[in-house]
């Protein structure tokens, strides 16, 4: 009767131990280290191992390589958990850190970068691409308000309500443009930044057209000088070009450089994205 009594209280034990013990989750189990093996000596650390399909790996660690340096800090001032650390948080970060390691004979410098998935390149191409359509349909307005202008005949109030609803929907189409967090963290704050810059330059237009047809109907003109110019097609042109504009009439005047160094901003960066792009493939 004593060993039935004892194997009871023995099951109860065993049922209460199994469900208090924490239930095991794949995250539980997710390795720490992200495929490197590091051991720390005098000046350094020596790659002991690197997990093929690995960050590391895919950046062009190999065993044996001696790191110098991590991000141009001397790696005997780092302890191997904050080397490891900083690689774990490569996606949360610019997306890359520099080693400067010797192989063999050889000083060489690898950068361990975080790739690009599809979704994010494609969500780049997106907001990329959605921010450059908007911004055109502002420049073909603008083209065409100038070549009108050029003609000297009068230009309908229609044309110039027309060129504003423009810029009125360019501006809150440019505004409303998502930019994803899947893609990389500096590229994404570019992106972010050139999208305020067009936005910006969308709504100067809205004021530039506006004073624009005021102006006209003053009897104020564009001269011939400043009609032969075109309109600058290259983000990196020379801000000085702006100021051969003070013959255009007043409040156009100083609405129009701005829109101007503005769009020349936005699409500087959007160039500026681009190649941030690149440096992650």
């Amino acid at each position: 009767m004593r060993t039935n009594k004892s194997l009871l209280l023995l099951g109860a034990i065993l049922v209460v131990m199994v469900l208090s013990a924490p239930a095991f989750s794949q995250e539980a189990v997710q390795p720490l280290v992200p495929g490197l093996t590091l051991e720390k000596v005098p000046g350094g650390f020596v790659v002991r191992n690197v997990v093929e399909g690995s960050l590391p790996h895919a950046s062009g660690l190999l065993p044996g390589d001696f790191i110098k340096a991590v991000d141009f800090r001397p790696a005997d001032t780092l302890s191997t958990q904050e080397v490891l650390d900083e690689i774990l948080v490569l996606p949360e970060s610019h997306g890359s850190i520099l080693l400067s390691i010797k192989r063999s004979n050889r000083n060489l410098l690898i950068r361990l970068k975080q790739p690009v998935t599809f979704e994010g390149q494609e969500a780049f191409l997106e907001a990329d691409t959605s921010l450059r359509i908007h911004w055109q349909a502002c420049e073909e307005t603008w083209l065409d308000i100038r070549q009108k202008v050029a003609s000297r005949s009068p230009i309908p109030k229609e044309t110039f309500d027309m060129a504003f609803n423009t810029f009125m929907d360019s501006r809150n189409a440019l505004a409303s443009v998502e930019v994803p967090k899947v893609i990389p963290e500096k590229t994404r704050t570019t992106l972010l930044k050139a999208r305020s810059h067009l936005t910006r330059a969308a709504n100067l237009s809205l004021l530039a057209i506006r004073a624009l047809e005021d102006d006209l109907s003053k009897g104020k003109t564009l001269t011939e000088a400043t009609m032969i110019k075109n309109f600058p097609n290259d983000p990196n042109w020379d801000e000085d070009w702006i100021l051969k504009f003070e013959s255009l009439p007043g409040g156009f005047n100083s609405f129009y450089r701005q829109m101007l160094s503005e769009r020349g901003k936005g699409l500087a960066l959007l160039m500026e994205a681009q190649q941030l792009m690149k440096e992650y493939r």
